[in-house]
């Protein structure tokens, strides 16, 4: 079936695949194509950031500690932190991503929200590759280290949040490394994905991208 009629005719299953590296716009691109074709939305991330945050205000990161607590679904699911996205969660977040069983965990949880999701919309680094490989429509989104950490630079500062452009790029990069190269599921964009780079297109040009690209196939 045409990706056109898929997306276009609620009654239909429909998974899009969304990913990219940190501050790439996925999370503002994704809720924006859920709303557009009637989708369910979820950032893979959050399941990784609730754990972080836990774990951090248990006050023990020791591997065998984040991977016997990431196997408890119920207290993930019913952890209720305040604050997802401090600069220190989302260090955390990359860190505890890269094990392998904490990935299995989450994997878990993340492709059983898909199958029982008749039309979703999920974003995060390896929902092409490996939680929805057989997604209806897969993209992948980037852009530059240095326009990503303006981005989030300013993102901060609107918050009311202190922080330095050189240090929110420097984080950017460990990140991108740590994403890239991890030995289990690492952030890559697959041969049938829609690639994007948004360095020089604000949110509506790109949503208008991905809308032209659906209506033509």
């Amino acid at each position: 079936m045409l990706l056109k009629e898929l997306a276009s005719d609620s009654s239909k299953k429909f998974v899009i695949a969304m990913d990219g590296p940190a501050a790439s716009g996925k999370g503002s691109l994704s809720k924006a194509l859920a709303l557009y074709y009637n989708l369910d939305y979820c950032s893979s991330s959050v399941f990784y950031r609730k754990l972080a945050s836990l774990i951090l205000k248990l006050g023990n990161k020791e591997e065998s500690f984040v991977i016997e607590t990431s196997s408890d679904i119920e207290k993930i699911n019913n952890y209720n932190p305040n604050d997802l996205y401090t600069i220190e969660v989302s260090n955390f977040t990359s860190v505890i991503a890269a094990i392998s069983e904490v990935r299995a965990n989450m994997h878990f949880l993340q492709r059983n929200l898909i199958n029982n999701t008749r039309r979703i919309i999920m974003e995060g680094r390896d929902i092409g590759s490996v939680i929805a490989p057989d997604a209806d429509f897969k993209i992948f989104i980037t852009a530059t280290p240095e326009i990503r950490a303006k981005r989030r630079y300013e993102e901060l500062k609107s918050s009311g949040v202190s922080c330095r452009y050189e240090d929110i790029l420097a984080d950017l990069k460990i990140r991108d490394e740590r994403d890239t190269s991890r030995a289990v599921s690492p952030l890559i964009r697959t041969v049938d994905a829609f690639l994007i780079d948004n360095s020089d297109l604000d949110i509506d040009s790109t949503l208008n991208f991905i809308k032209n690209y659906v209506e033509y196939h």
